[in-house]
């Protein structure tokens, strides 16, 4: 028995404000295709509360994963921050599988503030696996996974 591990860190090809849910759009989703430490996606949350961002959907993450694999870990690394204030929280952050956005594949931490210095989150992960059980190499490597 041969054993392997394929650990790969991409971003993605497409993203876009997807207005399933909240109030306030994302504004320039393309910024997240790649980490220059720069340009961000943004959206401007007022401070006085209870309103929610669209979500930032992200997929097209080209992974090319053997057909013969299986897949133990999902984990998202998110790099943010706030320009100022307090009490933004993650709401919802739920895997894309196949164009749908899956309910049950929630990991959101919505009982932590976001910092208001840059700093690297990571949601799902060995322990979590998004809640959901045998994904195939050919869900994740299709263009229509990703993550909102």
């Amino acid at each position: 028995m041969a054993v392997s591990s394929v650990d790969s860190s991409k971003f993605p090809g497409t993203t876009t404000n997807d207005a399933t849910v909240g109030d306030i759009a994302w504004t320039t989703p393309d910024n997240v295709q790649a980490e220059e430490g720069v340009n961000f996606a943004t959206v401007a949350i007022e401070s006085d509360g209870n309103v929610d961002s669209h979500y930032l959907k992200a997929t097209n993450f080209g992974f090319t994963i053997p057909a013969e694999g299986i897949i133990t870990d999902i984990s998202l690394r998110v790099k943010k921050k706030v320009s100022a204030g307090s009490g933004v929280r993650d709401n919802s952050i739920k895997l894309v599988i196949g164009g749908v956005i899956h309910d049950a594949a929630e990991v959101a931490d919505g009982g932590t503030n976001w910092p208001t210095t840059l700093g690297n989150t990571t949601y799902g992960g060995r322990l979590s696996n998004w809640q959901l059980i045998d994904i195939a190499p050919a869900v994740v490597n299709a263009s229509d996974f990703g993550v909102v």
